[in-house]
């Protein structure tokens, strides 16, 4: 990573469609690893519990090799607790929306008030976010 980081000052790490396969302490150990003076973010997609709870039932079979394991309870309080602040953060079923990509049955779950990012629970939330420390 060194070398990656050279001459850096803001870096964006983009870790898109990784976190949700990892285990706990691998993430733990890349949120230390990007807590580097020349990395300004951090910047990935989150699973809520309830969307993976869903999701394992859903897929069973086909994802036996690949499973979903990091879907934090407490969405993105869970990096806030590592020290880091959120700069952003979009619900993908939102952004969805705007862009005019989802079908007519769930625009109207889009018009639903939405879960809060950082304390998710049970619901079927998913988004993306740039964090900053």
């Amino acid at each position: 990573m060194n070398e990656a980081l050279a001459g850096a000052t803001k870096a964006l790490v983009l870790t898109e469609g990784l976190l949700m396969y990892l285990e706990n302490r691998d993430v733990v150990a890349l949120s230390g690893a990007f807590t580097r003076p020349e990395i300004a973010w951090w910047m990935f997609d989150l699973w809520g519990a309830g969307l993976k709870k869903w999701m394992d039932k859903k897929t069973s079979g086909i994802m036996q090799n690949a499973p979903f394991k990091f879907a934090p309870d407490n969405g993105l309080a869970y990096f806030e607790d590592l020290g880091w602040k959120t700069a952003e953060v979009e619900s993908v079923l939102l952004a969805a929306y705007r862009f005019h990509r989802l079908p007519p049955w769930l625009r109207l779950l889009a018009r639903l008030p939405q879960p809060d990012p950082r304390n998710p629970r049970n619901r079927r939330w998913n988004g993306v976010a740039r964090l900053t420390h």
